[in-house]
């Protein structure tokens, strides 16, 4: 992922919900930072590990990791859902289904072995 589209990404999350600013504790000590939740999200996302498996590499308890989780895929399905989460259209399923022809995979729509088809 580059670096512009990680920023753009954690600065509308940090945006729409506070619980990705950077707090202070009871002692003043200061809280995660928001990309340092945000790099946990991602791990977490993109290698399908186990939130006690960053705790120790990303300085996080496993139960922020799993909140920070939480919090980040309700966030990005508020911002970005309209846009990017829709169901396909009559032309996106026509064209993917060109697109599979061509490749050897007709009628791939529906079907669980193109799910994972690169």
């Amino acid at each position: 992922m580059s670096p512009e589209l990680f920023a753009r990404i954690a600065d509308a999350v940090t945006q729409l919900d506070h619980y990705f600013t950077e707090k202070e504790n009871a002692a003043g000590k200061k809280g995660c930072h928001p990309y340092q939740k945000m790099t946990t999200c991602f791990r977490v996302l993109a290698n399908g590990c186990a939130a006690d498996s960053l705790d120790a590499e990303l300085r996080m308890s496993k139960t922020t990791i799993i909140q920070s989780l939480k919090q980040f895929v309700r966030a990005v399905v508020h911002l970005f859902g309209p846009r990017y989460l829709r169901g396909p259209n009559s032309q996106d399923i026509e064209r993917l289904l060109q697109v599979a022809e061509s490749r050897g995979f007709p009628g791939m729509i529906g079907s669980i072995d193109c799910m994972h088809w690169v």
